[in-house]
């Protein structure tokens, strides 16, 4: 009963439309005028679909590239406290031992830890460009005391991307 009461409604105003239609305009505009159910479908063009997607895809991307860098740079910030924490022990190191150890010491990684450090970390940073240097290097030097040499993926702490050294000095 009541979906017959609302199709007379939608019909009687059909009616009264298409009248008002014919009076203002000619018989051809009435034909165009009728209502159908996708008068009232928003209406967005290929173009516009094409604009958001590409919008859409632009945003994601910053996004993705905003995470990766962030993480990189989190891995270099790491990696350069790690070489800072190194020299700290070697200052230690020296202070208590009077001079700094050899490279084969400091290899063996048994001189700094567990006295000095808990133990001796490893660079967070080896992809890429630094995939070359996993380690930490050192090298006893008589010009500077030590060279710890490390590598950066990004620039942090007044150090720049690539190859670090920190000295005694």
């Amino acid at each position: 009963m009541r979906q017959e009461r609302i199709l007379h409604h939608l019909q009687a105003f059909n009616k009264v439309v298409c009248c008002q239609a014919s009076f203002f305009s000619g018989a051809d505009t009435v034909r165009n005028f009728k209502m159908n159910s996708t008068a009232l479908e928003p209406k967005f063009s290929r173009v516009h679909i094409i604009i958001f997607i590409c919008a859409a895809a632009v945003f994601l991307l910053a996004a993705v590239f905003g995470a990766l860098s962030g993480i990189s740079y989190g891995k270099s910030e790491a990696t350069y406290a790690q070489a800072r924490d190194i020299a700290t022990a070697l200052k230690f190191f020296n202070a208590d031992q009077g001079q700094y150890p050899t490279a084969t010491q400091f290899s063996s990684q048994m001189i700094l830890s567990p006295i000095y450090m808990s133990t001796m970390p490893q660079p967070e940073d080896v992809s890429g460009s630094c995939s070359k240097y996993p380690q930490f290097a050192y090298d006893l030097n008589s010009t500077y005391g030590y060279v710890l040499q490390f590598c950066l993926l990004q620039g942090v702490g007044g150090a720049q991307a690539g190859v670090n050294y920190l000295t005694a000095n």
